[in-house]
């Protein structure tokens, strides 16, 4: 069993992997869901959908299927 950390959406993952043949790979890809996840729709960001939506003040809005 292998276990990493990071930081990300406002707290700390612990993420056990129970196979060590691609731990760097499933690392790198779990991490990377995690990042794109809180670009997209962090409320923090003014870039992602949710911070542009926030900063627009109102009215209709296209959103992303994610999202909807």
């Amino acid at each position: 069993m292998n276990q990493f950390e990071f930081e990300g959406l406002g707290t700390t993952f612990v993420i056990l992997v129970d196979e060590d043949s691609n731990l760097t790979s499933t690392k790198e890809k779990i991490i990377s869901y995690a990042r794109n996840y809180e670009n997209r729709f962090s409320r923090f960001i003014d870039e992602s959908e949710v911070g542009k939506i926030n900063l627009a003040g109102g009215g209709t809005y296209t959103i992303s299927n994610e999202l909807a």
